[in-house]
């Protein structure tokens, strides 16, 4: 291999590489009612403020996803989520690559805004991401049961159910 054909390859890798890791999963789009607009609520507060207390301040795994029991990602991790109420912020791991992003919450309307992926390629763990990353962008509300956050869409089907970590 000449110096020109391993220059070009390494660039090559390079520029790959970057663009992978610029990915950003679709917006989530949820159609407000007139009562989830309501001025005097502000993101990221609803009238529960023990229901806020409950999502925050903790870890979430994925425990069933389309109603169907969640395998664990890459090295036997499971799917897992963290609110971030200071900076409005999402994160967690999505079966092989890490994710971040926004999140809003009105009254009890729960929606997600692009969501950040880093792109590695795993033996394990991609199909149940892609899985993971179009659910929750059908999310249109959320709720507790027993020790269980689930998300709910615009139909009031559960799409994914996490247990406290």
């Amino acid at each position: 291999m000449t110096k020109g054909t391993t220059l070009v390859c390494v660039i090559a890798t390079t520029l790959l590489l970057l663009s992978a890791c610029s990915y950003q999963a679709p917006v989530n789009s949820v159609s407000q009612t007139p009562e989830s607009t309501n001025s005097q609520q502000q993101t990221g507060q609803v009238s529960d403020e023990s229901g806020l207390t409950r999502l925050y301040q903790r870890q979430w795994q994925l425990v069933q996803l389309a109603g169907t029991e969640a395998l664990n990602g890459k090295g036997d991790k499971p799917v897992s989520l963290r609110f971030e109420p200071q900076k409005q912020q999402v994160s967690g791991f999505a079966g092989c690559n890490r994710y971040f992003g926004a999140y809003t919450i009105k009254q009890d309307a729960l929606s997600f805004g692009h969501l950040a992926m880093t792109k590695m390629f795993c033996q394990q763990g991609m199909e149940l991401e892609a899985k993971f990353a179009k659910a929750i962008t059908q999310v249109s509300t959320y709720r507790f049961s027993e020790q269980f956050l689930e998300f709910i869409d615009q139909q009031g089907q559960t799409i994914a159910r996490f247990k406290q970590d």
